[in-house]
């Protein structure tokens, strides 16, 4: 535990927390991050536009990698994610959503791959999150 890195630490943190985690755990699922590709890193500069001074600094962040799921000795399924990450003031910060954003779609896309019973879970989850962005937004309107 000691010899972990930050994103290592962050990674631990979540799975406890997710409920797409969470499901892997249910169906006994091992989840091997294969590849990690920084795509680009962009910074761009916020300036006062009165005195041309630089108000701050954010990045933008692009991230692929490869995610293997493993059901047992002979049944896994890989696939692409992808995660973007933009406006983000550390670029430390920025690199690390963006690499999780990238393994939770990675992680997403091989459920689908294994069949029905993986993705109906998911799509619950969807339905969920959209009912509860609509209220919070209706509510916020008020």
């Amino acid at each position: 535990m000691e010899n972990q890195t930050e994103f290592e630490r962050h990674q631990a943190k979540v799975k406890g927390a997710s409920p797409m985690y969470q499901q892997l755990d249910r169906y006994n699922l091992k989840m091997t991050v294969k590849d990690i590709c920084v795509d680009f890193v962009d910074m761009t500069e916020i300036k006062d536009e009165n005195l041309g001074t630089v108000i701050k600094q954010v990045y933008c962040v692009g991230v692929s990698v490869i995610v293997r799921l493993l059901y047992d000795e002979f049944n896994f399924h890989d696939h692409i994610g992808y995660g973007y990450i933009e406006n983000e003031e550390n670029r430390g910060q920025a690199v690390l959503e963006a690499k999780r954003m990238a393994i939770d779609d990675a992680v997403k896309r091989c459920i689908q791959l294994f069949g029905k019973d993986f993705c109906a879970y998911h799509n619950r989850l969807a339905k969920e999150r959209l009912k509860s962005s609509t209220q919070t937004s209706s509510s916020a309107n008020k």
